[in-house]
């Protein structure tokens, strides 16, 4: 009875969310009624555009660029941030020290790490990773170090009065207190990542999803930007709901059973 509900109200949400997306659609399309298409292009204009792209080939090689970028720049950015978090979230000094520098990068707007980073390094494939990586190692160093200093403690304590193994204390201790709020640190991180990657590679590459959407800009093809703006927001659904969720899911099931 209770899997029932919990089934009922689950598509109830969804169809929610549903009509949400429809009526923005609706409203776009509305709009394409009263401007040109180089202004507003129709809804069926901009996917029969993201259709022909996608049967040309022409989506996945900038596609594989910036997907790589990412990936690239999340791998790093998650030893970084991983690395400092940890230490910060064991030793109480560190983490008061690296506080008010988190504060501070935060509030660097990403436009600013783009500038910077093509200052430094050129046009190229390194602005956009520089950009992921400033951006998303604050965000996984303090969600680290706030899981592990929320480790009640007493289980610390009673942890080392009875000498248990460090191997033994990181398996179930720290890694259960820490999984919740690492995938918590993905889901904003990556949700940054993807908007931070296509502007950097706007700027600063001559590859990618943003670069297309310069060209895009460029050649005044407003229905090709719209269809890349699609691609951008469908990869981070994707990721969100494809790849974090079931694995935050799973890690918590995991957490659970520690």
């Amino acid at each position: 009875m209770d899997k029932a509900i919990d089934r009922r109200k689950d598509l109830t949400n969804w169809l929610k969310r549903l009509s949400g997306i429809v009526v923005l659609f609706g409203f776009w399309e509305v709009l394409s009624l009263f401007f040109p298409p180089v202004i507003v292009p129709s809804v069926e204009r901009v996917f029969l555009t993201f259709s022909q792209l996608l049967l040309r080939g022409e989506l996945w090689l900038p596609l594989s660029h910036t997907v790589t970028r990412v990936l690239m720049g999340v791998g790093l950015s998650i030893l970084l941030g991983g690395g400092v978090g940890i230490l910060a979230g064991l030793v109480k000094g560190i983490y008061e020290a690296i506080k008010p520098v988190v504060v501070i990068i935060e509030n660097i707007p990403p436009i600013v790490w783009v500038i910077v980073a093509i200052i430094w390094f050129g046009l190229g494939a390194i602005p956009p990773v520089f950009a992921i990586i400033s951006l998303a190692v604050p965000i996984i160093s303090v969600h680290l170090a706030q899981g592990i200093r929320d480790i009640d403690p007493s289980l610390r304590e009673m942890a080392h009065s009875f000498n248990v193994k460090i191997s033994t204390k990181l398996y179930h201790l720290y890694l259960p207190a820490i999984t919740g709020t690492f995938f918590s640190a993905l889901s904003v991180g990556f949700g940054l990542t993807w908007r931070v990657v296509v502007m950097a590679e706007f700027f600063g590459s001559m590859s990618g999803i943003g670069n297309q959407l310069n060209w895009a800009r460029f050649n005044l093809e407003t229905d090709k930007a719209f269809a890349y703006t699609i691609l951008v927001v469908s990869l981070g659904l994707m990721t969100e709901y494809l790849v974090i969720r079931p694995l935050q899911n799973w890690a918590t099931r995991w957490r659970i059973r520690k």
